[in-house]
């Protein structure tokens, strides 16, 4: 069974074998269609090609697909950063005037998360500024939902 097959929709019947949050991932294309050619693969490769199993395949591509979202989303973001008052940034000098206005404006827009009272004078405000982010997918959680789909019946 071909990926075109259960992701569009049907011209006649206006029917889709997949939900629609698959169906607009594969219209899309690129990166995403490519994840659910693997998740088809896998499907295929676990119950054959056998003509009669195509129900079968359905609901095993549907298991893999969701398997494929959550490698998709299991990805931790750390971010490391410095709180810095707007005299801290000019003085350090790792700044421009023209990063300082942009850094003050994207903080604004977040206040709770990113903008704070100086503790030595609270009419002073420090900004968070992201000095590194790293981002992880935990391995762990990936073989955990691996399982589970695996040991689903078909």
């Amino acid at each position: 069974m071909r990926l075109r097959r259960m992701c569009e929709i049907k011209a006649r019947s206006k029917k889709c074998h997949v939900d629609d949050e698959t169906h607009k991932q594969y219209m899309k294309g690129g990166e995403g269609r490519e994840w659910l050619e693997i998740a088809l693969a896998e499907a295929i490769e676990r119950l054959g090609t056998e003509r009669n199993q195509h129900k079968k395949l359905r609901a095993e591509f549907a298991a893999r697909v969701l398997v494929v979202r959550e490698r998709m989303e299991m990805k931790e973001k750390e971010t490391t950063g410095m709180w810095l008052t707007e005299d801290k940034m000019k003085k350090s000098g790792d700044y421009s005037p023209e990063s300082i206005r942009s850094i003050i404006a994207y903080c604004s827009k977040f206040p709770q998360a990113l903008v704070r009272q100086w503790k030595y004078n609270p009419n002073i405000r420090e900004y968070f500024v992201e000095t590194e982010t790293k981002q992880t997918i935990k391995q762990s959680e990936l073989r955990k939902q691996q399982e589970i789909s695996d040991c689903g019946d078909p």
